[in-house]
C-alpha cells in the first residue's frame, strides 16, 4: 500500500467520525455543539494540517510531528470521555505512527 493510499485512508476515517448523544434534544434544536463535537471538530482539522504537511515535497519535521501529536491527543481525549474504544484509539494511533514513520528522519 503506497503512502499516498494510506494517508487518503487514514484521513477518510478520521472525516467519518461523528459523536451523536441523546442525553438532551436542546443543542440539536438550536443547533449547537457539545464538547464531543468540539473536540471531533478539532481533530479533523488536526488531521487535515497533519495530512497538508505530510503531502509536502519536503515535510516540516517539526510541524509533522506536532501536528501528529495532535492529533493522536485529540483521539485520547475522545476515548477518554467515552466518545470512541480504546481499540479504535489504539488502530488510528498505530496507523498514524506507520506513517510518520515513514517520513521522520
Amino acid at each position: 500500500m503506497s503512502d499516498t493510499f494510506r494517508l487518503e485512508h487514514f484521513l477518510e476515517k478520521i472525516m467519518q467520525i461523528s459523536v451523536m448523544h441523546m442525553e438532551g434534544a436542546g443543542a440539536g434544536i438550536i443547533g449547537s455543539s457539545d464538547a464531543n463535537s468540539d473536540v471531533v471538530n478539532s481533530l479533523k482539522r488536526s488531521t487535515i494540517a497533519f495530512a497538508q504537511e505530510y503531502r509536502k515535497q519536503e515535510p516540516n519535521q517539526n510541524e509533522l510531528k506536532r501536528a501528529s501529536e495532535q492529533v493522536s491527543g485529540y483521539l485520547q481525549t475522545l476515548q477518554i470521555i467515552n466518545a470512541l474504544s480504546e481499540n479504535t484509539v489504539a488502530a488510528f494511533i498505530d496507523e498514524l505512527g506507520s506513517l510518520m514513520e515513514k517520513v521522520l528522519v
